[in-house]
C-alpha cells in the first residue's frame, strides 16, 4: 500500500503518508499534510509521474531541485547554512556575526525565498543602513555575510547564481569611524611599569602584566587571552611556542613562536601544580580596569590619531613589526589574518619618520644622470 495512515503506539496518524520511487530509484516516505485519502492519491501520482519524467530527461533535475529550493523558507536555508559553519568547526564569535547579519538580511528583505533576493533591492536597504549611520565597514560585513551565505546556496545547488556578486563594498579607508592608535615605546613601557606595580601591590592582579604583553608582542586579542590554556603553551623548547585555537580565520589552530619577554613572563606566574586545561587568566582585566591603567601610564585615550585600549597594542604589535622589515607574508602570519591587505590596510600604521627611514635605504643607488 502506497497512501496509508502510519500507527504510531497504537493509534492512526492524522494524514496520510506516501510511499514512493524517486528518480534514483531510492523509496521514499512523505506526509501528505492531508486527511482526504483522494488528495493523498493525486500528490502520489504526481510524484511519481515527476520522478519517471525525471529519469526519461523530460524534466532537468537540477532546474527541478532549483524549483524545490525555491519554493522553502529563506529563514530555513539560513539555518541550514549556520549549522554547516558549525559543523565546519567556525569559531563561535564567527558564528554569532554570521547569525547577526543573516538576521538582519532576512528582515531587511521581507522573509522572502531565495530567488526573490535581487540586488538593487540589497543594495537599497545598505544605503538605508548607511543613511542611518551606519559606518562602512558595519555596511560591509553585512554584504559578506549574505554574499557567503548565498555563495553556499549556489554551491549545494540550491540557488542558480549569486545576485549580489554585482554589488561594490563601500570604502572603509575613508569611513574610519574611530580609528585606533599606536602607542609609543615610551608609552608602553610606562604601562607595563604600572602593571608591575599594580601586580606587586594589588591583591589578585599578578596576571596584570601577562594581559598587556600577549598583545603586544604576540598579537594577541582578547578573546585569544580568554581562550589561552597552560596546555596550549610549549615552554621549554628550543622555539618556545604558543597554540592558538578557535580564533577569528577558519584555520583551526594556528601555532606562533613567542618572545623571550613573553616567556619569562609566563615562567614566572605560572601555578606549579597548572593543569593544561586550565586557563591561564581565570578572569578577565575588566575593560574599567585597563582604562585606569592607561591613565596610571600617562596614556591619552582619545587623540586626533585615534583611541588608545586593548586592542591598540596588536595594532603596535603589528606597526612594530612592519618597522623592523619583517616580510609581509611573515607579518601576516603572526597577525593571523586571512589576508595581507587587512594587516597592510589596518594595523601597519608607519609616520613619516618611519617613511623616511625607508627612503635613506636607496642611499646605495646611483644617481641618474640627465642627458645634456
Amino acid at each position: 500500500m502506497s497512501v496509508y495512515k502510519r500507527t504510531v503506539r497504537g493509534k492512526k496518524a492524522r494524514y496520510y503518508s506516501i510511499d514512493y520511487l524517486d528518480e534514483n530509484g531510492v523509496q521514499r516516505t512523505v506526509s501528505s499534510r492531508t486527511t482526504d485519502k483522494r488528495m493523498a492519491q493525486q500528490m502520489e501520482r504526481q510524484l511519481v509521474d515527476r520522478a519517471q519524467a525525471i529519469r526519461s530527461g523530460l524534466i532537468d533535475p537540477v532546474q527541478e531541485r532549483l524549483r524545490e529550493e525555491a519554493e522553502r523558507c529563506l529563514s530555513e536555508h539560513v539555518a541550514d547554512y549556520m549549522a554547516a559553519c558549525r559543523a565546519r568547526g567556525d569559531a563561535e564569535g564567527t558564528l554569532e556575526g554570521k547569525q547577526r547579519n543573516l538576521a538582519w538580511m532576512v528582515e531587511a528583505v521581507g522573509g522572502c525565498r531565495l530567488p526573490m533576493i535581487r540586488a538593487d533591492q540589497f543594495d537599497r536597504c545598505l544605503a538605508a543602513e548607511t543613511e542611518r549611520g551606519a559606518s562602512a565597514r558595519t555596511v560591509n560585513l553585512k554584504l559578506e555575510g549574505a554574499s557567503a551565505f548565498l555563495n553556499w546556496c549556489v554551491r549545494h545547488g540550491r540557488l542558480a547564481a549569486n545576485p549580489l556578486r554585482v554589488l561594490q563594498k563601500r570604502n572603509e579607508v575613508l569611513d574610519r569611524r574611530r580609528p585606533r592608535r599606536i602607542l609609543s615605546e615610551e608609552e608602553t613601557g610606562r604601562l607595563l611599569a604600572v602593571a608591575r606595580r599594580q601586580a606587586a601591590e594589588v591583591p589578585g592582579a599578578g596576571l596584570r602584566p601577562l594581559w598587556y604583553l600577549l598583545p603586544l608582542l604576540a598579537g594577541l586579542r582578547r578573546g585569544d587571552l580568554m581562550r589561552l590554556r597552560w596546555g596550549d603553551l610549549d615552554l621549554e623548547a628550543s622555539q618556545p611556542s604558543l597554540t592558538i585555537r578557535g580564533g577569528k580565520a577558519r584555520r583551526r589552530v594556528d601555532v606562533l613562536p613567542l618572545h623571550e619577554a613573553v616567556v619569562r613572563e609566563l615562567k614566572a606566574v605560572r601555578p606549579g601544580n597548572a593543569m593544561p586545561s586550565a586557563a591561564v587568566f581565570p578572569s578577565a582585566v575588566m575593560h574599567s580596569t585597563r582604562r585606569r591603567d592607561f591613565e596610571r601610564a600617562g596614556i591619552v585615550l582619545e587623540t586626533d590619531d585615534g583611541h588608545a585600549d586593548l586592542h591598540s597594542l596588536r595594532h603596535t604589535f603589528g606597526t612594530r613589526l612592519a618597522a623592523a622589515g619583517v616580510p609581509p607574508a611573515a607579518l601576516q602570519k603572526l597577525m593571523r589574518h586571512a589576508s595581507i591587505q587587512m594587516t597592510m590596510a589596518y594595523y601597519v600604521h608607519l609616520d613619516t619618520a618611519e617613511l623616511s627611514k625607508g627612503l635613506r635605504a636607496l642611499s646605495g643607488v646611483e644617481r641618474l644622470r640627465t642627458a645634456e
